[in-house]
């Protein structure tokens, strides 16, 4: 196997990784009631939130690995230099080194009421340019983006390049 073809096979996996981490994130936070009932599920929610940033980075680090095995391609220098300045992209992978590095909790627990005064809890980004919004759509938004915007174009742009057949997008 080409080690092209090895490399985006991986973020394949990983990306099939990030969309199961995504579906345990709102199976988690689909149901939520009170804050205090929301809390008890924070170290779950919390956990399940880290190895989704692990798997959307890695997809990135495998389409790196990808492009540097393919050799000089300036098409794919180009592209990876323009995905490097998304800033979705730039934000989940600074949020990946603080959730890893610094183990800093960057989730958070919003309190609100319903039409008839019943509180419900929703668990949110707590900074940056995601700052209030909730988890889970932001999570499947970057989910989606990475597909159609990061691995699908990297086969595009890889695999031609190298002589080999392209890969299924259903990997």
């Amino acid at each position: 196997m080409h080690p092209v073809t090895g490399h985006l096979q991986g973020a394949m996996k990983m990306f099939r990784n990030a969309e199961r981490r995504t579906r345990e994130l709102d199976e988690l936070t689909i149901r939520l009631q009170d804050s205090n009932a929301t809390l008890r599920r924070g170290d779950e929610v919390r956990e399940q939130y880290m190895l989704w940033l692990v798997c959307v980075r890695q997809i990135a680090a495998s389409v790196d690995k990808a492009g540097k095995a393919a050799g000089p391609l300036l098409s794919f220098k180009k592209w990876w230099d323009e995905i490097a300045r998304d800033s979705s992209h730039d934000f989940f992978r600074k949020e990946r080194n603080v959730v890893l590095k610094d183990t800093a909790d960057t989730i958070e627990i919003v309190s609100m009421t319903d039409g008839s005064g019943n509180e419900i809890a929703s668990w949110v980004f707590g900074r940056g340019p995601h700052a209030g919004e909730p988890l889970v759509p932001r999570c499947q938004k970057y989910n989606d983006w990475l597909y159609h915007q990061l691995w699908a174009p990297a086969c595009e742009l890889l695999c031609p390049a190298t002589l080999m057949p392209c890969l299924s997008f259903d990997c």
